[in-house]
C-alpha cells in the first residue's frame, strides 16, 4: 500500500539542481566559470559536492539570474 505522506524536499538534491540550471543559464561549467572567475576545475568540484560555496551564491545569482534561494536553499528562504 501507497503512503499518502508529502515527500520531503531533499536540500542536497534542490542545491544541485540550482547548481545545474545556472551552469545552462551560463552557456555550460567553462563559460559559468570564466564569468565568476574560477577555473573549470573548481566549479567541477562544486557539480561532485553539489553545492556551491556560500561566498559564491551572490555572484552567480548575479551572472546567470538563478535566484540565490535556489541556488541555496539551506541559506536562503523564500
Amino acid at each position: 500500500m501507497m503512503s499518502s505522506a508529502k515527500r520531503v524536499p531533499d536540500p542536497v538534491a534542490e542545491k544541485a539542481k540550482g547548481l545545474q540550471i545556472a551552469i545552462e543559464a551560463a552557456g555550460g561549467q567553462r563559460a559559468l566559470a570564466r564569468a565568476i572567475g574560477v577555473s573549470q576545475s573548481t566549479l567541477s568540484e562544486w557539480v561532485e559536492v553539489g553545492q556551491i560555496p556560500a561566498h559564491r551564491v551572490v555572484q552567480v545569482e548575479a551572472v546567470t539570474g538563478v535566484k540565490r534561494e535556489k541556488l541555496r536553499p539551506d541559506l536562503y528562504r523564500h
